[in-house]
């Protein structure tokens, strides 16, 4: 799991996109290299910028699953908390169509 990791929101500064700078992008497909080296079968990409999780996801063997990483991951998930508007935390899952 990389980019915007829930349990780490503390550290990270609340629900922010993760690897908007090209330094936090290079280190997020370092993590992703380092997880599949690891033995990693599939990589979470959550809250990052599309290109970001298309270059991820170009850097592995291994599929990505998106969640907010937008379309150039190998697969996609939609919580369904978020699709309908259960969580009511300002700045949470803004990448979310309004149903």
């Amino acid at each position: 799991h990389v980019g915007l990791t829930p349990q780490a929101i503390g550290i990270l500064g609340g629900f922010r996109a993760q690897g908007r700078t090209a330094v936090k992008a290079r280190q997020l497909i370092d993590d992703a290299l380092s997880l599949q080296d690891a033995g990693a079968f599939a990589v979470v990409v959550e809250c990052v910028p599309e290109p970001v999780g298309k270059a991820i996801t170009d850097a592995l063997e291994i599929p990505t699953i998106g969640i907010g990483a937008g379309s150039g991951t190998s697969g996609q998930v939609l919580v369904y908390h978020d699709m309908l508007g259960m969580m009511q935390h300002p700045h949470h899952a803004q990448f979310v169509p309004k149903f």
